[in-house]
């Protein structure tokens, strides 16, 4: 089983706050490489840590926080900050990452909730469906649902994600074949032996750390593409 949630610094491994710097750091460098070295492929493998990282840590937020409805329309509200700038940055008019990870919280509640007894796996459906109007669509939502589905059991959890990122990897195949490049993707599985790390301490209060760089940083990106 996991460890419990605590506010302490004395376990060995990584705190929730070093996963989510982690995070951070490869989504800076993946972004930066996908802006401006489009073809430095082994930025966005580095990228590729950001996702699972995230993911794992909305299935732990969710578990822990105390008012679900505040965390899904925090979620919502960055999205919603985060957009213009992200539009800017890659020039495209689907919905930031941030939309997807609300959503994710969204079909965590469906899934807990005893109003949708009898129609929760239609709601969950349609709420991945909705993720393909954005970041990391469908397996991202994915990776939260059993993240969740398997919290407190990482095997499990490494056997599902597996079998998820393969299944991502299939659907894009025929793309990789037509550009190799494309298989930066595999840098998701490096994840797997970070997350094996954390020892379900929060460490520094991190609330707002991936909240406010997410869209300042695109910001700036924008802005620098503005002047180039």
């Amino acid at each position: 089983m996991s460890p419990p949630f605590t506010t302490g610094i004395d376990r060995a491994g990584l705190s929730g706050f070093s996963l989510k710097f982690i995070a951070i750091v490869a989504m800076a460098i993946d972004h930066v490489g996908a802006v401006f070295f489009p073809t430095a492929y082994i930025l966005r493998f580095i990228g590729r840590l950001t996702l699972p990282i995230m993911a794992f840590l909305i299935s732990e937020g969710y578990f822990h926080t105390r008012n679900k409805k505040k965390y899904f329309f925090r979620l919502l509200l960055f999205g919603l900050i985060s957009q213009f700038p992200f539009s800017m940055a890659f020039s495209t008019s689907s919905g930031n990452i941030m939309f997807t990870l609300a959503l994710s919280v969204l079909a965590l509640s469906v899934l807990d909730s005893q109003k949708f007894r009898f129609f929760k796996i239609p709601v969950v459906c349609f709420l991945i469906f909705l993720t393909c109007f954005c970041d990391w669509p469908i397996f991202g939502i994915l990776y939260v649902i059993f993240f969740n589905r398997y919290r407190g059991d990482f095997r499990m959890q490494c056997v599902a994600f597996s079998l998820i990122s393969i299944a991502m990897m299939l659907v894009f195949a025929s793309s990789y074949l037509m550009h190799p490049a494309g298989l930066y993707h595999l840098g998701v599985f490096m994840a797997l032996p970070i997350l094996s790390l954390y020892n379900g301490e929060r460490g520094h209060d991190s609330r707002w750390l991936f909240y406010l760089f997410y869209p300042l940083h695109l910001l700036a990106i924008s802005v620098f593409v503005y002047l180039l």
